[in-house]
């Protein structure tokens, strides 16, 4: 008899990462991922479009460790509300500043390339061979 293994399934997306410009280092979350650019969420920022940033995370379900340098596209903000989880006070707490920051990937490694097109191909969003 063959058993079948059970398959969790996994949302792609949100997943945890860290950005950093030239000063600091943040906590985000990626919202989004191509082979050539990258949409995440981050706590307000001194980054602008043209500057450039260094992004790194490890991918969920394939566990690849991504590391790349990227360009600042688009910033936006907005006003977030904080999850009852991440705050102490919630019914008091003031919404948070957020930004969504689009980067263009400009130097990659070749493992990190092929973490991403695995990841792709398991989440059904890139073609694969």
């Amino acid at each position: 008899m063959s058993q079948q293994a059970s398959i969790k399934k996994v949302k792609p997306f949100p997943f945890s990462g860290e950005i950093k410009d030239r000063a600091t280092a943040k906590a985000c979350q990626i919202v989004a991922l191509t082979q050539a650019a990258i949409l995440l969420e981050t706590r307000s920022t001194a980054l602008q479009p043209g500057e450039h940033a260094e992004v790194s995370f490890v991918l969920p379900v394939t566990k690849g460790h991504v590391k790349f340098d990227a360009v600042v596209v688009k910033v936006t903000s907005q006003l977030a509300q904080l999850s009852p989880e991440s705050s102490s006070a919630a019914s008091s707490a003031a919404p948070v500043a957020i930004q969504r920051i689009e980067l263009q990937i400009r130097t990659i490694e070749p493992t990190s390339t092929s973490h991403i097109a695995d990841f792709l191909r398991m989440i059904s969003q890139s073609k694969g061979s």
